[in-house]
This record gives C-alpha cells, structure tokens and sequence, in this order.
C-alpha cells in the first residue's frame, strides 16, 4: 500500500468516526444547554443511531438519548402531545445484550 492510500484510507476512517460520533455529542450538548430546541434534533440523531446500529447495545443507546430527552419534557403546555407516555414505550422496547 502506498503512503498516499494509506493517508486517505486513515483520514476516510477519521473522518467517519467523527461523523458518525459528532451528531451524538451534539444532541446531548443541547439536551443540557437548550432542551426545549433538541427534540427534532433528537429524532433525527435516534433514527440515525438506529439504522447504523448492529448490536443492541447501540439500539439500547439510541433508546436511551430518547427516554432521556422525552423522559422530563413538559407537557403541560400541550398536553395532547404525550412526550412522557411516548418515553415510556421507547423504554419498553430496549433489547437484551447478546449473550
């Protein structure tokens, strides 16, 4: 392998770490700094985790960032909205570790 496929085929591997990792960070940054403005955010980094998950530790992850963030939101402002009922379905659906 040349060192220039190996630079790119490094840098490609990086790359995608962080892109993969970043939206991650990011979700959980505003859940503690803005949490009224993460929910679409949130949905759209769960749906995410979910299609590139491949045991269910990342499913559970995924699971978990929701139940997190719909866990404590309000709804007495709309309370048709039922982000506290839709967090406990979400935590019902967690998968048991492979053994």
């Amino acid at each position: 392998m040349t060192t220039q496929k190996l630079v790119v085929t490094t840098l490609s591997l990086i790359g995608g770490g962080i892109g993969l990792f970043a939206p991650v960070g990011v979700v959980k940054w505003l859940l503690r700094t803005e949490p009224e403005d993460a929910g679409i955010l949130t949905l759209f980094t769960i749906e995410q985790l979910l299609q590139t998950a491949k045991k269910p530790a990342d499913v559970n992850q995924a699971i978990d960032l929701g139940v997190k963030h719909f866990r404590n939101k309000a709804d007495h402002r709309i309370p048709k909205r039922g982000h506290r009922k839709f967090a406990q379905q979400l935590d019902q659906r967690r998968m048991r570790p492979a053994a």
